[in-house]
């Protein structure tokens, strides 16, 4: 679900990044200023005494500036790479849906159901290029309120016999389930679980979002009414999907079903071929097929078995449009949405979530790049900080080459590399490791990214190390010159 609607972007986040900033170069500034003063006071004499040839100082510091590159690369690659296309198509199947959002969700109001003169006004708006209805089964169990007030999503009854219970029997044996969770089930020998009825055209839309275990899911087939599809009612997270073929329902099965009609009371009993076994993918919440449904029919077989009853359980109407003008669309749809006074009615669409989203990615970039930018200028602050001691250990030497004809731009340049020694061990590290991290803050947050953004990242770490070293070891030659050389060699004497 996208929640970017739930957040406001105003001039604090502009604050939090001045401060940032500011933050920043007050650190380096700081750090630099107190290295700098100490290698300007100290004599060539005093400054032996703080050399070391050793490289565990520089190896520190490199790998300083690799946890702070990673972490910047990492944060960077996510939330600069937000994949907003790949959020859109989770959610979304087709341009826009209505909903009876109580069919799949708990609520504290009774059930509402939608009329079909207002789905019928829908689908003869001029624009609608395409539209699918889908019906979902709900029984009478579902319209009475528990002892929470709440009142059950849509969920359709179905004898508890023959070959489907011999089925579910093993699925609660895998599931390692007790029996006061069968007896939950299962009530006056009918089991509540998900029933879907939908036209024979939305079945290439609705199959894209589920993983085919058995068969071949075909929609003229399907159109015919002697076929389903049936979703497992659960499968253990532990095992692969493909091993619940060899012990659950397969393609070809013939499975005689009681529908519980609660309009007239009474059973309507139908004899299908499983056409597929299916389940839907996981992390996907696109489809009016979610994981509590079982059984999916064709529409007018579903009509058929509970009669004029099924009037009262439309459940969602997907509709696709030209696409010339969504915003517009989405207005309409919305103003419709709202005459309707039906407070249960949902609409989603592409246009919305692509918006949502948009604003999210950038709130969240926003948050993500302050963060990273801190995190990075520390490590960065360690480089610069070792490189000064170093060249603070180094005074006599420098003075010395320079008297026998080292000149400023070749003393700037020994600095330079020496840093660069430093940076380039921390940018391998980063190189090697910084993807693996994006890879695992993505599964934390629930999101996926543009893997070409991991470059950007790794270039954006590389270049502020370049210009962070090129700089101090410009300020620090011209630092260690303010003095002539014959000045700083009688230091020494």
């Amino acid at each position: 679900m996208p929640y970017a609607k739930y957040y406001d972007i105003n001039n604090s986040i502009f604050l939090v990044i001045i401060f940032a900033a500011a933050f920043s170069a007050g650190t380096v500034w700081i750090s630099g200023q107190i290295a700098l003063s100490l290698a300007m006071k100290i004599s060539p004499v005093a400054a032996l005494k703080y050399y070391n040839p050793g490289k565990k100082k520089k190896i520190l510091a490199a790998a300083s500036f690799a946890l702070g590159g990673i972490l910047f690369c990492a944060v960077f690659t996510v939330f600069a790479g937000y994949n907003t296309e790949w959020m859109v198509s989770r959610t979304n199947e087709s341009d826009f849906v209505i909903e009876q959002w109580h069919a799949r969700q708990l609520m504290y109001e009774p059930y509402e159901p939608v009329t079909e003169e207002f789905i019928q006004s829908i689908r003869n708006l001029s624009f609608v290029k395409e539209s699918y209805l889908f019906y979902r089964a709900r029984s009478g169990r579902c319209n009475k309120m528990d002892k929470s007030g709440i009142f059950k999503e849509s969920l359709g009854e179905v004898k508890m016999e023959g070959h489907y219970r011999e089925v579910m029997k093993k699925e609660y044996q895998k599931l390692k389930m007790e029996k006061e969770d069968w007896n939950w089930l299962v009530k006056n020998g009918r089991a509540e679980t998900g029933i879907i009825g939908m036209e024979p055209g939305a079945l290439d839309m609705e199959i894209k979002n589920m993983d085919v275990l058995d068969g071949k899911p075909d929609a003229n087939l399907f159109a015919s009414g002697n076929y389903l599809i049936y979703q497992p009612f659960d499968i253990p997270p532990d095992i692969d999907k493909k091993e619940y073929l060899k012990y659950g329902m397969k393609a070809g099965d013939k499975v005689k079903l009681s529908f519980w009609n609660p309009g007239c009371k009474k059973y309507n009993t139908k004899e299908f071929t499983v056409m597929a076994v299916a389940d839907v993918k996981d992390d996907n919440y696109a489809g009016s097929i979610e994981k509590d449904i079982q059984f999916v029919i064709p529409d007018t077989t579903f009509r058929d078995i509970y009669g004029g009853y099924a009037k009262k359980m439309i459940s969602a109407l997907h509709i696709n449009t030209s696409g010339q003008n969504l915003k517009a669309e989405q207005e309409i749809l919305n103003q419709m949405v709202k005459d309707n006074f039906n407070l249960q009615i949902r609409l989603n669409s592409k246009y919305k979530t692509q918006k949502d989203e948009e604003n999210k990615r950038v709130q969240e970039m926003y948050i993500g790049m302050v963060f990273g930018l801190i995190v990075a200028v520390i490590g960065l602050v360690n480089i610069v900080n070792t490189l000064v001691t170093d060249v603070m250990s180094r005074k006599l030497e420098f003075a010395t080459m320079q008297s026998v004809g080292m000149t400023k731009r070749q003393m700037a340049v020994n600095i330079c590399l020496n840093g660069m020694q430093m940076g380039a061990g921390g940018g391998i590290l980063i190189c090697l490791l910084a993807f693996p991290a994006a890879q695992l803050l993505a599964s934390l947050l629930f999101i996926r990214y543009v893997p070409s953004m991991y470059i950007v990242s790794c270039i954006l770490a590389l270049a502020a190390a370049f210009l962070a070293v090129c700089t101090t070891s410009c300020i620090l030659t011209i630092s260690l010159n303010k003095k002539t050389v014959i000045e700083r060699l009688r230091e020494a004497e």
